[in-house]
């Protein structure tokens, strides 16, 4: 479980240069809107700015979104580059409830990422050194097959609101020559019954102007005891989710719609959802704001996929494509793709079903993505999940 958190981290550095290279792919051969809408799933909102504080206790008066956990017990104020949606201002709190917390900057990749763990002893804590992070973060990316160096040039033990702590800053080199720099910040409260975690806040730089963010976004970083979350209420369990582009979702059994909210809307405005199985696996749905040409939808071949997919998944071991069809729903063009993509232990099986909507100006993008848990029928019959009004 631990290998798969510090997986999440280095993910969260790589996460720009995948998608980046997906939609420059995507862009160069004329390909569908949506693999473009797949990358915008990544993109979160808001930003924040700052007031002085009146006392050195007081929290900092920045406005923008504000990450709470209550389940384990933390909050953080996002960086304000990280926190913007459409050039607009988003002044917000949002409930998160899982061990682990990103958001991104879509354009750039800069992001934040927040995963918890068990607390370390304090035995295991004092013997962290640099150079036992550099070996650990070196060796971890030659394990996942990624030619990516980086160099901690900075290590130093501090205090996060009143929990040991260390800082970490990193400089790192993609094969594919970008570059990025993280800080990271990692906090442990193993002498706290409340809640022992380790707590890991990586903020990774693209861009090279999220770096000056950074420290207020740290020092915003709180500790509170943790409470058991209040489980959203489906009161329409079982009816189909309306998305107001126009087609109905109707979730398989036993998925749930993933939501921050106390209760859950089957009435959809945006343009992205998210429904999860307890067993491991996702449904994301996402609409782009165009259609593609019809002529150049319906040309789209098994070909046509793997070279706009191999680049993105040239880092992980193995991508293969496991077939390729084509077919209407309702009245509308559709492509389903299945693949297996995998990284040393690492295994996930994606389908990709793609509807062009032209008369609505839309494309509807939905990716069943499976972790071991065995969704072949929901694979196979994908396309069945969803209806046009």
């Amino acid at each position: 479980m631990k290998r798969f958190k510090i997986f999440s981290i280095v993910l969260a550095a790589m996460t720009a240069m995948m998608f980046s290279s997906c939609d420059k792919k995507n862009d160069s051969s004329n390909q569908s809107s949506q693999s473009n809408s797949a990358a915008e799933s990544t993109e979160s909102v808001t930003e924040e700015s700052t007031e002085p504080a009146t006392e050195a206790e007081t929290e900092p008066a920045i406005l923008g979104i504000k990450a709470e956990n209550p389940v384990y017990g933390y909050s953080v104020i996002i960086p304000e580059s990280l926190n913007k949606k459409d050039g607009s201002v988003i002044s917000d709190t949002v409930a998160a409830y899982e061990d682990e917390y990103a958001m991104f900057e879509g354009e750039s990749g800069d992001n934040l990422n927040i995963v918890i763990d068990d607390a370390m002893t304090d035995e295991e804590w004092r013997s962290r050194t640099k150079e036992k992070f550099q070996k650990e973060y070196q060796d971890l990316y030659e394990y996942m097959g990624m030619s990516t160096t980086i160099e901690i040039t900075a290590f130093e033990a501090v205090k996060i609101d009143g929990f040991d702590a260390y800082r970490l800053e990193i400089d790192g080199k993609n094969e594919n020559g970008s570059q990025f720099s993280q800080i990271q910040i990692i906090v442990n409260r193993n002498n706290d019954t409340s809640a022992p975690y380790c707590y890991t806040f990586t903020y990774t730089d693209y861009s090279g102007s999220l770096e000056e963010l950074c420290d207020n976004s740290i020092n915003s970083i709180k500790f509170t005891d943790t409470k058991a979350p209040s489980a959203p209420v489906d009161e329409n369990a079982g009816k189909p989710f309306a998305f107001n582009s126009g087609f109905e979702f109707s979730a398989p059994e036993g998925w749930s719609y993933v939501t921050d909210d106390n209760s859950i809307s089957h009435e959809i405005t945006g343009n992205q959802a998210e429904f999860s199985a307890d067993g491991g696996g996702s449904i994301i749905i996402t609409v782009s704001d165009e259609a593609d040409d019809e002529n150049n939808f319906k040309a789209y071949t098994q070909q046509d996929v793997e070279l706009l997919f191999a680049k993105s998944f040239e880092s992980f071991d193995d991508f293969n494509v496991l077939s390729f069809d084509s077919f209407n729903v309702d009245k509308y063009n559709a492509h389903k793709i299945k693949y297996r993509i995998s990284m040393g232990e690492l295994e996930i099986h994606q389908t990709i079903l793609m509807i062009n909507c032209p008369d609505k100006n839309k494309g509807v993008c939905l990716i069943l993505s499976d972790y071991g848990a065995g969704y072949d029928d929901i694979s196979n019959n994908l396309e069945k999940t969803i209806k046009f009004k």
